[in-house]
This record gives structure tokens, C-alpha cells and sequence, in this order.
């Protein structure tokens, strides 16, 4: 019988990690659920530090973060520069 599971999406990198952080839990979940879906191997954040530190040790693996730059209590926008996960071109 064949293989009919879905093969892994990749990205440019070569990756199919994922990173997800938003403060609603909802939108955390559904963009997880499509994506996973897809093949990719996703982490969902509803805590940006969480997220950063996790980013930290794992950037090498990640293709592709997707963040509310919004989120209550800190400045997404600026950690995330600061930490380079966002370039200056954005």
C-alpha cells in the first residue's frame, strides 16, 4: 500500500520549524493546527520571554516566526530585533 501521509512542507532554509507567538491562545492554536497539518513542526508561544529564550537555543532550526508585534506588557517588535529574529529591513 502506498504512503499517503502528507510529506513535510520545507522552507528556503531547508527547515520545517515553526515558531508561533501571540498572546491568544486561539490564534496560537489554529495557526499550529493548519501548519502541522501541513508537515510542519511547529511551537506555539502565548508568552513572548518563553518564546525568545526558546528561540535562543534552537535558532539554527527555525524557517519561519510568526508574532503579534502587539502583545500586552512588552515590546514584541523590539525584543525580537533586539534578539535577531526580526531584521532591520522589517
Amino acid at each position: 500500500m502506498p504512503d499517503t501521509s502528507p510529506k513535510p512542507e520545507t522552507i528556503s532554509n531547508g527547515t520545517n520549524w515553526v515558531m508561533i507567538i501571540d498572546d491568544e491562545f486561539d490564534i496560537v492554536s489554529t495557526f499550529k493546527q493548519g501548519l502541522e497539518r501541513r508537515g510542519f513542526h511547529v511551537f506555539g508561544f502565548t508568552e513572548p520571554t518563553l518564546a525568545l529564550e526558546h528561540f535562543q537555543l534552537n535558532q539554527e532550526k527555525y524557517g519561519l516566526v510568526i508574532s503579534d508585534l502587539r502583545m500586552p506588557g512588552m515590546g514584541v517588535r523590539d525584543k525580537t530585533r533586539n534578539q535577531g529574529i526580526l531584521d532591520d529591513s522589517f
